[in-house]
């Protein structure tokens, strides 16, 4: 004898083949060849698809449009928070509220410009990789990289001891000279101690500056608060702000947590 069990509903997203070439794998990653191919993966990522695992990479240089919207953003209940609670120092609800990039993201060595006045590739990354990149801006109106990060305890947003995920490796990114950004070289924000970012290989040019309107606080040539790795990295930046201001970065974002340098 047998009894029927029905379960809640659930969705099912998948990546359509079609929308970039390649097979999103390591050997076979996605080509990203122009903004229209970023354009796309930033409207999967809004679908609830957080391309986790997948391979991309760049074929060449790519310019972002003037208006660019990041990669990885907030649901609807997210937006409601930075609308009605503007003091609030997330939005996200501890990651519930979050859309963020999971994937693999390889620049192949190429230059990524923003457009002046614009806003980083990425708004919010979990348990991402970001590497061989060149990134420049006449004037970048946020980070350099990431624009958000903040507590991020997975989609459920409910701490679960040992099992905060990262937010985000980065290596051999670059932020060349003659680049201005309003806020930190790679990212800013206010995150758990859990929520570490590595940063590998990475370097800030000459005549590459930080904090451009000198009004900032929690800013540094890399990020801001930070909980993490810094290795093998340099930066030859001028760094402005009004406290919490470092060549590498601002301070520690938490009490708890990793927080170490090496050869940098």
């Amino acid at each position: 004898k047998t009894s029927t069990v029905y379960s809640d509903f659930f969705t099912v997203h998948t990546v359509a083949e079609d929308l970039w070439d390649g097979f999103g794998t390591k050997i076979s990653p996605f080509l990203i060849k122009n903004a229209a191919d970023l354009e796309a993966l930033r409207e999967a990522v809004a679908e609830c698809r957080s391309m986790k695992d997948s391979y991309f990479q760049m074929t060449g240089n790519i310019t972002l449009p003037a208006g660019w919207e990041p990669i990885g953003t907030l649901t609807e209940e997210g937006e409601a928070n930075r609308v009605n609670q503007p003091n609030l120092l997330v939005y996200g609800g501890n990651g519930k509220y979050i859309l963020p990039f999971s994937g693999i993201f390889d620049g192949g060595g190429n230059t990524l410009t923003i457009a002046e006045g614009g806003l980083p590739l990425f708004g919010y990354a979990r348990d991402a990789a970001i590497k061989n990149l060149f990134i420049y801006g006449e004037q970048i109106d946020g980070c350099g990289l990431i624009e958000n990060y903040e507590v991020d305890y997975g989609p459920s947003g409910i701490y679960q001891y040992n099992n905060v995920p990262e937010c985000v490796k980065i290596d051999h990114v670059t932020i060349k000279s003659g680049s201005k950004i309003l806020k930190s070289g790679f990212l800013g924000g206010y995150a758990s101690g859990a929520n570490t970012v590595t940063i590998t290989n990475c370097t800030v040019q000459e005549n590459v500056i930080i904090g451009y309107d000198k009004t900032m606080r929690d800013i540094g040539s890399f990020a801001g608060d930070f909980n993490g790795v810094i290795a093998n990295s340099v930066s030859h930046a001028a760094v402005y702000g009004t406290s919490n201001v470092g060549g590498l970065v601002g301070g520690k974002g938490q009490s708890m947590g990793l927080c170490d340098f090496y050869n940098s």
